[in-house]
């Protein structure tokens, strides 16, 4: 969504609700790379956003930026 909101349909009845922090920061199995040193990115919350953070190289990937547009699937 408009922003880098990220939201998840319910496993058992299909509604949309908001992605839990608690699911982003533990329960997702998703490895993402820095860019620049190719080192493994920690989540994070950034700006209100989920996010994929390299303190090395000091910079950041909004979780949605990696996820296709809800209109596109």
């Amino acid at each position: 969504m408009e922003g880098g909101f990220v939201t998840r349909n319910c496993p058992d009845c299909g509604e949309p609700t908001t992605l839990p922090e608690h699911t982003f920061m533990n329960d997702i199995d998703l490895w993402v790379a820095c860019p620049q040193c190719k080192a493994q990115m920690e989540r994070r919350m950034v700006y209100k956003n989920y996010a994929f953070a390299c303190a090395r190289c000091d910079l950041y990937i909004n979780l949605a930026d990696l996820l296709p547009r809800w209109n596109e699937l």
